[in-house]
């Protein structure tokens, strides 16, 4: 890891290196591949209520083995490609495609859903995991268009596309906000967390600088690189500027499990 990550001032970076790569022996899937910034196999376990943070790849034609899962909610954002979900359990199926939105909301009823890529092309999908609360009875699949989705332009060379906001979004648990953006230089993107609140910055093109206003120092970020900011007991101003045309993840979550590590165990 690149910066310190033991206290809550101080951002968490991991680069292409930090991550844990899981493939279809973790997953059950020849085919699938995943670059695990927080999950069982990483070195993080938790951030906020995120349990897993996935950049997943789907070679053409794979797809993921049976999956049984209950009282969880998954959010799958398709960056490339399609993919196909089925439920055996609450009998449930539908399709993303680029840019959709799919939430799969698990309840106490569970899923064994499965995730297929049917085209001939790669498909790529980013995945947020975490408890269901409220936890419905009854399991849900949905999928969210993308051009259904509001656009906003918080800055003058700032474009972004909510993908959860806080209020107005149907989704059972801590994420507040989820929210996909693209920067020209001289574009500034501030990020408020509220005390308690967590933070999650993921680079898909491009590079920038991450400046967290009157405390601690200046992170720049590429492709592929994350930034996190565990939950803390103060109100923190992130500001994001784009230092080439870029894009960029971002999400802020409840103080759900805090902060965890795999060596602090239970």
């Amino acid at each position: 890891m690149s910066a310190q990550s033991t206290g809550t001032a101080m951002p968490i970076h991991l680069s292409v290196d930090d991550y844990r790569w899981v493939g279809p022996d973790d997953l059950g899937a020849t085919g699938l591949r995943a670059r695990e910034a927080v999950g069982p196999f990483a070195s993080i376990l938790a951030l906020g209520p995120l349990v897993v943070v996935h950049d997943r790849h789907f070679a053409p034609r794979s797809r993921s083995d049976r999956q049984a899962h209950r009282g969880m909610e998954h959010l799958f954002y398709v960056l490339e490609g399609t993919l196909r979900h089925t439920d055996s359990v609450a009998r449930m199926s539908g399709t993303l495609h680029e840019g959709d939105l799919g939430v799969l909301t698990e309840g106490r009823e569970g899923m064994g859903h499965v995730e297929h890529n049917e085209d001939d092309v790669p498909a790529r999908v980013y995945v947020l995991a975490y408890p269901a609360d409220p936890m419905p009875d009854e399991a849900t699949f949905r999928v969210l268009p993308g051009a259904e989705m509001s656009r906003i332009d918080p800055h003058e060379n700032v474009t972004s596309k909510v993908l959860v906001q806080r209020q107005r979004s149907r989704v059972h648990g801590q994420l507040h906000e989820f929210a996909d953006t693209r920067m020209e230089p001289g574009g500034a993107l501030l990020i408020v967390l509220d005390p308690g609140q967590a933070g999650l910055l993921f680079c898909l093109e491009g590079r920038f600088q991450v400046t967290t206003e009157s405390a601690g120092p200046t992170t720049l970020i590429g492709v592929d690189d994350t930034v996190m900011f565990a939950p803390a007991p103060e109100t923190r101003r992130l500001v994001v500027d784009a230092q080439a045309p870029g894009r960029l993840l971002h999400a802020v979550t409840g103080t759900g499990f805090g902060f965890r590590r795999q060596d602090e165990g239970d």
